[in-house]
């Protein structure tokens, strides 16, 4: 009775406690106990001792499968869920107990009596008390058994069952509901959070290069009849499936309610709960289909909230640490994206991570026009703080994906953008060597220039002004496409605004814009620079004299190319019209093309 109730009020302590006496004692009461409180506390002793693969293993050998037949025989209701729990840790070394000791029914039961306890047990308090739910008269029993759910979600094949089960997922997500309110019990919630974040986990993921090169050279190193391509598209399509098969399980989690239950939770006083529900919110964000369910049934406040997740402090943060320490050991490893090479960082730094990856990830798929403006401007902190660094390249391009898609019609959010570092964030962003990363920034950029109040705080300051220019000069000649449109957009937009017109004309611009009219067919990047050079041109003689210097001739090609399209032709030679006789000809242009210029007779 001591040991049993040590474990429940100091695990460290009890832990310590079970490693003193050993698994050949625990077990050893097990199987000859006639006492329901020995052989519940004996099976919880051997629960704790059953962490590790090797002593699961050496359990297996010491007749624990028989023991734990007699504790599911002969114990009282919190052995048997015990019992459950234990047999949950052991499926990875015997998969046929799932079915034999009939895990999962047990659990379920077990759950459903649960919830129904709970909520007699909130009626008959509502006289006393408003609200109350009795969660202590539950305790041992709900505590074993929201361990058990969580253990047994570590175990892929059982997870499909429980998102199949609407039931189930209902009753989960009640009773860390219900355990929620006042007078919580942080295990309870935890493992019942927990429960539903593994069952949504993939541990899948696609195969880096590097990975494939080492699988290859296994394989070869094999030698004999090895088909090693064979086998390599093998792999690769075990891995697609086992990521579809989790895609689907989270989306039938979803169409079942399940999002909603997290919502609920977003909000526990629990650091270890609300990283769960991150991570499990997390994991439904990776559903394309599951976006639409996620903003339907709330989720976007929750993870703005959690995006958002304070420090802990003092006490707080003591009663954390400790918490934490004391469930390692069915904490499974930080959710990444499949195609994510690093995990997510732990703790609050882990919240945010992950909820604002999860939001980055909606607003990728998401049209701005359904959220509210006040959702749009909310978004903003959290992604460009995600956009920031090194690391987590994939959710830093999300991230910058969603920026420019919030972004794209809305001052508001622009202004936001600008205030809270966007600017900076891309600009160091465009310094990448990862071509997707640019892409993504120069899509961001691009929307901020069109922001007049964001303009004019550029040009307060020369050295802003001159680097913003410069920026978008350099970005006009990148070698994806993207970033080359998006960049010369900027440009063409800011040649219309006539300070900033002033210096283009004499900065290099028309140069670059000249350069790109030059290198390029595709309309969608000759159309913004033709305009931005029309702009430059209308500004003042003298932009006219350096925009005819510089690209007339190019011009001239364009318009007798059949490359291009009729409406770029049309454009060239509105262009061309409006300029006066170029006083020289680029040097770059008279090598590559006399022969062209000696048929125009130019002179």
């Amino acid at each position: 009775s001591a040991l049993s109730l040590l474990l429940q009020v100091d695990r460290e302590l009890g832990n310590a406690v079970v490693q003193e006496g050993g698994l050949h004692l625990f077990l050893d009461l097990m199987k000859r106990s006639e006492e329901p409180g020995v052989l519940r506390a004996a099976t919880e002793a051997v629960s704790h001792l059953a962490t590790s693969k090797d002593k699961q293993a050496t359990m297996i050998d010491l007749g624990g499968i028989g023991a734990l037949k007699r504790v599911f025989k002969n114990g009282d209701k919190v052995g048997k869920l015990t019992a459950c729990m234990t047999a949950s840790k052991l499926l990875q070394q015997d998969p046929t107990l799932l079915s034999s000791l009939r895990i999962y029914e047990r659990l379920k039961e077990a759950t459903l009596e649960a919830v129904q306890s709970m909520k007699q047990s909130s009626k008959s308090g509502s006289d006393k008390q408003e609200g109350g739910v009795d969660v202590a008269s539950h305790l041992p029993f709900l505590r074993m058994l929201c361990e058990g759910l969580a253990f047994l979600a570590v175990y892929q094949p059982a997870r499909q069952s429980f998102v199949e089960d609407k039931e189930m997922l209902i009753s989960i997500g009640e009773i860390a509901e219900l355990s929620g309110e006042e007078g919580a019990d942080p295990v309870v919630q935890y493992g019942s959070v927990t429960c539903l974040a593994n069952t949504l986990r993939c541990d899948e993921r696609h195969l880096s290069e590097q990975e494939e090169q080492l699988h290859r050279l296994q394989l070869t190193a094999q030698g004999g009849n090895t088909d090693v391509e064979g086998e390599m598209e093998a792999l690769r399509q075990r891995i697609r499936d086992a990521i579809e098969n989790a895609n689907n399980r989270r989306m039938e989690f979803a169409q079942n309610g399940g999002v909603k239950s997290l919502v609920k939770l977003a909000s526990s006083k629990s650091t270890g709960v609300r990283y769960r529900v991150s991570e499990a919110l997390f994991s439904l964000s990776e559903v394309v289909n599951a976006r639409g369910l996620l903003v339907r049934d709330g989720a976007m406040r929750a993870l703005i909230s959690l995006s958002l997740e304070p420090e802990p402090e003092g006490e707080d943060a003591k009663k954390e640490e400790q918490f934490q320490r004391q469930f390692e050991h069915y904490n499974l490893p930080s959710s990444s994206s499949p195609l994510e090479r690093e995990e997510a960082p732990k703790g609050i730094a882990g919240i945010r991570h992950l909820a604002a990856h999860a939001l980055a990830k909606i607003g990728v798929t998401t049209n701005p026009a359904l959220y509210p403006q006040s959702t749009a401007t909310e978004l903003v902190v959290p992604l460009v703080r995600l956009c920031r660094g090194q690391d987590f390249a994939l959710a830093r391009y999300e991230a910058a994906l969603t920026l420019a898609n919030i972004s794209s019609g809305s001052d508001e959010v622009r202004e936001k953008l600008y205030r809270e570092g966007g600017w900076r964030a891309m600009e160091f962003m465009a310094s990448s060597e990862n071509d997707k990363l640019v892409e993504a920034a120069a899509g961001v950029l691009c929307n901020l220039s069109l922001c007049d109040d964001v303009l004019e705080r550029m040009v307060e300051d020369e050295k802003d002004e001159r680097q913003m220019l410069k920026l978008f000069r350099v970005l006009a000649m990148h070698d994806s496409d993207e970033v080359s449109r998006a960049s010369v957009s900027a440009l063409a937009n800011l040649a219309s605004i006539e300070p900033l017109s002033k210096r283009m004309v004499t900065d290099g611009t028309i140069n670059r814009l000249r350069e790109v009219v030059q290198s390029t067919d595709e309309e969608k990047i000759l159309h913004p620079a033709l305009f931005a050079l029309k702009s430059l041109a209308e500004f003042s003689s003298e932009g006219a004299q350096a925009v005819a210097d510089e690209a007339f001739v190019p011009l001239l090609f364009l318009q007798g190319s059949d490359r291009v399209t009729e409406q770029v032709k049309k454009l060239a030679a509105e262009l061309a019209e409006m300029l006066p006789v170029p006083n020289s000809i680029p040097d770059d242009i008279l090598e590559e093309h006399a022969d062209e210029l000696a048929t125009l007779g130019l002179g």
